[in-house]
């Protein structure tokens, strides 16, 4: 059952991420809005809204509409200032949380970590990269169905994030779904195109990718 379940989240992921990137940015024309209304009136109003600052999210959008375009050389530093605007995100008591849960996988022990994930996610459970933290640490436990699970909540709130997508496109390898594995490749590719391995015990995309193909291979029609 608990496998059944992980793979429909996978599926919703799937679907919910493609229609992401193919969806177009604006349909039809818009309505004119209480904004667009004071625009008309006012010859200042549209100066205020042209210098009104950025959220964190629209800032993270646009770095990952850049990296999606981005070279080899001009992708490390803008996946470097995505991932710093994620962690932004999170207040300092959910943060030591996640360090703390880090760390303590780095020692193999799991059961620690996933306490610590756990109690990060109390705190702040909208904040998609403690998702992705909480699914590696569970990964390197073995717990394949558990890691897709939080991966998928991840993924739903930010699709962009590639390191999340290439911890997922590996589990699913790992749970012999190499054609799921096939498909979150691809999206990973599509948003950017230039992803190098991120977790050095993982193996290269290019590895990676002849893995994919040769269990597909050998799959029955």
């Amino acid at each position: 059952m608990t496998k059944r379940r992980g793979l429909s989240a996978c599926a919703v992921l799937l679907c919910g991420v493609g229609a992401s990137i193919a969806a177009p940015a604006h349909q039809g024309t818009p309505s004119l809005g209480h904004t667009d209304a004071v625009a008309a009136v006012s010859p200042h109003a549209d100066v205020k809204a042209a210098h009104k600052p950025l959220t964190r999210v629209e800032r993270l959008r646009l770095l990952e509409e850049r990296i999606a375009k981005a070279s080899v050389e001009e992708a490390p530093p803008l996946r470097e200032e995505a991932e710093a605007l994620r962690m932004r995100g999170l207040k300092g008591g959910t943060r030591l949380l996640v360090f703390e849960a880090q760390a303590a996988a780095d020692k193999h022990q799991f059961q620690a970590a996933e306490e610590s994930g756990t109690a990060a996610l109390a705190l702040q459970g909208d904040q998609p990269i403690v998702r992705r933290a909480r699914a590696v640490i569970r990964a390197g436990a073995g717990d394949f169905d558990g890691a897709v699970e939080d991966l998928s909540a991840c993924l739903a709130v930010d699709p962009g994030d590639t390191k999340a997508l290439y911890v997922l496109a590996n589990l699913e390898l790992e749970r012999h779904q190499p054609q799921i594995a096939s498909d979150v490749l691809k999206l990973l590719k599509q948003r950017d195109p230039s992803f190098p391995g991120v977790v050095s015990s993982l193996p290269t995309m290019e590895r990676f990718q002849k893995q994919v193909e040769l269990q597909l291979d050998g799959q029955p029609d």
